[in-house]
């Protein structure tokens, strides 16, 4: 088979950046390991986490969350980046780690800092980066984890809280409002008083049988022009990805 003449054209636009150059070049500092190319999953993650400081991403699984754990404290430069992840997953965390190269982060599992003798854990490590990986095991604020994590934030509001999950909810915003208020603050899409996201709760969640659901219906200051009355069940996966995250 011929192939097309080797011409300027050719070779200008063989020449022309892809998209994951321009990313890459926005992510200055950013070494990625020998013969690794980012997906664009992952350059997107990167690109917000670089741009906000922050980062929430339920990001699908089998997309490369362990991938944008590593790079993430380079993104921000972090000096002190702590990784919670479940205990099951720590053996693979770190035989990827190796694979990827040297690295500053100190990895711990929920479970451990769950622990009694670990309720100071985060404030012996100091980090500066936070991120949980699986952090829909975070959606119980009930939880010794969760109430640790959530001190040690409001303890050391500079801290970057990241968080990955390919779960982020069964059933409830409730299992993830907090989570996303962590990570976005201010900037967070869902409602941080516990009265408001109760009343979205009950306007969006699969509900229990006792619970008191809001009328389909209801009005929403949260709907488009063309709209008149809107539950707001739809809105909110509509809304998230406009916002920050």
């Amino acid at each position: 088979m011929q192939e097309v003449s080797d011409t300027q054209e050719l070779r200008r636009i063989k020449s022309l950046p892809t998209k994951a150059d321009m990313v890459l070049q926005q992510l200055r500092g950013v070494v990625l390991p020998p013969h690794v190319r980012l997906r664009p999953v992952q350059l997107q993650a990167l690109q917000v986490l670089k741009t906000q400081g922050t980062l929430f991403a339920p990001l699908p699984v089998g997309v490369g969350k362990t991938l944008v754990t590593y790079l993430a404290p380079q993104a921000v430069q972090a000096k002190r980046p702590v990784l919670l992840i479940p205990a099951s997953l720590r053996a693979k965390t770190q035989e990827d780690f190796a694979v990827f190269g040297p690295h500053n982060i100190t990895i711990r599992s929920y479970e451990w800092l769950a622990q009694a003798k670990n309720r100071d854990g985060l404030q012996d490590l100091r980090p500066d980066l936070l991120m949980a990986d699986e952090s829909h095991k975070l959606k119980s604020k009930k939880t010794a984890a969760a109430r640790r994590v959530h001190r040690y934030l409001k303890a050391n509001p500079n801290t970057k809280f990241v968080a990955l999950t390919g779960t982020i909810a069964k059933r409830s915003i409730r299992d993830y409002a907090h989570i996303m208020a962590w990570c976005l603050r201010e900037l967070t899409p869902l409602p941080v008083r516990w009265n408001v996201l109760d009343e979205w709760a009950r306007a969006t969640d699969v509900l229990k049988p006792h619970e008191n659901p809001l009328a389909p219906g209801a009005p929403t200051p949260l709907r488009r022009p063309h709209e008149t009355f809107l539950s707001i069940r739809p809105v909110i996966p509509r809304r998230l990805p406009e916002t920050p995250a």
